[in-house]
């Protein structure tokens, strides 16, 4: 399940099901929920993002959709049928990276083309930030691109699988398999900390009080486990008693 919040709405992405909220009906947004029915595509969604007026998600077999408002939705021809994990927008529009290598990008979240890839490996987490985009993916595989048109493979800072990217107070911060997370002030040095050995940490998220990542299936914890940081460097478990299996937070 997928968590994103902009411009008062509130989305989730999850199999067969998208909802949203309007902020603003209620003291807390967060209690009232509403199905959008008819489902606007029976693909799993992976990813979602928002720039320019658009809501733009991605997901399995090519999926992608967009909408203005977060309730009606409009699926587009991505030209692939690769699983999309994750999208991002940027000062040229959005980019949708996912397995196989695969890169997308739109200027206007309708009309999409590939790009070429420097790696194979499946992407799992795309950002733009600091001028930059920066794509992560299976074996540790991390590449840049300026423009999202051009991209160059870096160095990969850790054989563990990279799952996660976000970025924050000078930060970015990468979640990997093996429960660790890597942080960077530049996007190509990278500093590694394993926080949950034998974990995978899915996602991460930047907000008010620091970072925040979890673990989520795939490891030997049967309950997701949550941490935050207001650095990236020094974490703190906090424990709870969800058990569910999450793959992003935002």
């Amino acid at each position: 399940m997928n968590l994103w919040s902009v411009q008062g709405r509130l989305l989730v992405t999850a199999t067969f099901l998208l909802l949203s909220v309007v902020s603003g009906l209620m003291a807390d947004t967060l209690d009232n929920w509403q199905a959008r029915n008819p489902w606007p595509t029976a693909a799993q969604l992976y990813g979602v993002t928002y720039a320019g007026g658009l809501y733009v998600a991605v997901g399995d077999a090519g999926t992608i959709l967009s909408s203005p408002d977060g309730i009606t939705w409009t699926e587009r021809e991505s030209g692939t049928a690769a699983s999309l994990n994750d999208v991002c927008a940027g000062p040229g529009g959005f980019t949708a990276v996912g397995s196989g290598g695969t890169i997308l990008s739109s200027s206007n979240g309708v009309y999409w083309v590939a790009r070429s890839s420097p790696v194979t490996a499946d992407y799992k987490a795309i950002i733009y930030a600091q001028g930059q985009f920066i794509a992560v993916g299976l074996a540790g595989q991390l590449v840049t691109s300026t423009n999202g048109l051009n991209w160059l493979a870096q160095p990969p800072p850790t054989a563990n699988n990279l799952l996660g990217v976000t970025f924050g107070n000078g930060v970015f911060v990468i979640t990997a398999s093996g429960g660790a997370v890597l942080t960077s002030t530049t996007g190509t040095n990278w500093n590694y900390n394993a926080i949950a050995p034998g974990e995978n940490l899915w996602g991460a998220a930047y907000g008010t009080n620091g970072f925040v990542v979890f673990a989520g299936y795939g490891g030997p914890s049967p309950n997701t486990l949550f941490f935050t940081s207001s650095d990236g460097l020094v974490w703190s478990n906090r424990l709870t008693a969800l058990n569910v299996a999450p793959q992003r937070i935002v």
